[in-house]
């Protein structure tokens, strides 16, 4: 059974609105990903785990991907973000953060209620579950996470970060 999507977006928003660095932790289990009838679907990717994918921005924001798990409507990306500096940073300002695949393919963050730009407050950790919308293409083979897509956002001075995450290899089951 998989975590229902408010639930998931409520312990989002709780972590990112400052309830501390390790309050509302909310990971992402193997029950996120559910068994479908043969050929009702295309393979699922096999989820990706235990990663260390991570990037550091100059104003100091450190993003990673610990586990990545695939439904056929959503991709589920367990991140760790931490802002270390003394102002808050925005990664979703107008809707940019998503995930990328190595054909071109995005797949938009599903942004917490409350905090649609997704503003991570200073000196703060996020360890949670992210969803982005859209089943991952049959023919991809990586993602990246991108934050802030669009021109600007690299300087150390900008409360808006581009940040760009990966690739991370995504492999399928073989064919049964």
């Amino acid at each position: 059974m998989r975590p229902a999507l408010p639930l998931v977006l409520a312990l989002s928003v709780a972590t990112l609105t400052g309830c501390g660095p390790r309050r509302g932790v909310q990971t992402l289990s193997d029950e996120a990903i559910q068994d479908f009838p043969p050929g009702s679907y295309p393979p699922l990717p096999l989820p990706a785990e235990s990663l260390r994918v991570e990037a550091t921005h100059p104003t100091g924001l450190v993003v990673g991907i610990t586990r990545v798990a695939f439904e056929p409507d959503r991709i589920g990306a367990q991140l760790r973000i931490e802002n270390p500096g003394e102002r808050n940073l925005t990664l979703n300002k107008y809707g940019k953060m998503h995930l990328k695949d190595d054909l071109g393919n995005a797949y938009p963050l599903v942004p917490p209620e409350g905090n649609k730009d997704l503003v991570v407050l200073a000196r703060r950790r996020i360890d949670t579950l992210f969803i982005f919308r859209g089943g991952f293409a049959e023919q991809a083979r990586t993602l990246t996470l991108v934050t802030n897509d669009g021109p600007g956002g690299e300087s150390n001075l900008t409360s808006q970060p581009k940040l760009v995450v990966g690739p991370v290899s995504i492999s399928r089951p073989p064919p049964q």
